[in-house]
């Protein structure tokens, strides 16, 4: 992922939580209210928005039954117009793969927004109880941003995604 620029003003708001579904509003209305002491109001709640989304993906999919960490690390970095959202939760080499599979589907797309109107036309001719995975392309197209994961030795999934916008 590329680096946010060295020595331009912005924030940097970082925390570590329990996987409690209330803390993920909780922690969405602080991230945007921090953002807005940097960036405008739209730009704000994107970065909000994308900060959702992955500690909710993060509370829904991480592995935390047994784990030896028991709380999620969200992390936002940003500088002019680089935003850098980082969710980090407790996982497994099956729950990294089948998150690296999606997201690699989504890259097999010219863009974001072609592969959520894929997504879209499977999910209307799939069975009902099939996930969604809509998440994550949404805040792609809605962001919008980069995704990427990675599984640490320590079996901690980092889910980072970058935000590009205006300040």
């Amino acid at each position: 992922m590329n680096s946010l620029p060295p020595n331009a003003p912005g924030f940097s708001f970082k925390t570590r939580v329990t996987n409690a579904w209330a803390n993920i509003e909780l922690l969405r209305q602080a991230v945007i209210a921090s953002a807005r002491a940097v960036f405008d109001d739209d730009t704000s709640v994107s970065i909000g928005t994308v900060a959702s989304e992955l500690m909710e993906n993060a509370v829904k999919y991480g592995v935390w039954a047994g784990a030896t960490v028991q709380t999620m690390r969200v992390a936002v970095r940003g500088r002019e117009k680089v935003i850098e959202v980082e969710v980090e939760a407790p996982s497994s080499e099956e729950a990294a793969a089948n998150l690296e599979r999606h997201l690699a589907w989504m890259r097999s797309f010219a863009s974001a927004e072609q592969a959520y109107q894929a997504r879209i036309v499977e999910l209307a001719t799939a069975p009902a109880d099939k996930r969604s995975s809509m998440g994550l392309l949404r805040i792609a197209v809605e962001g919008p941003c980069s995704i990427e994961a990675e599984l640490t030795a320590d079996k901690l999934l980092v889910v980072r995604a970058l935000l590009v916008g205006s300040a």
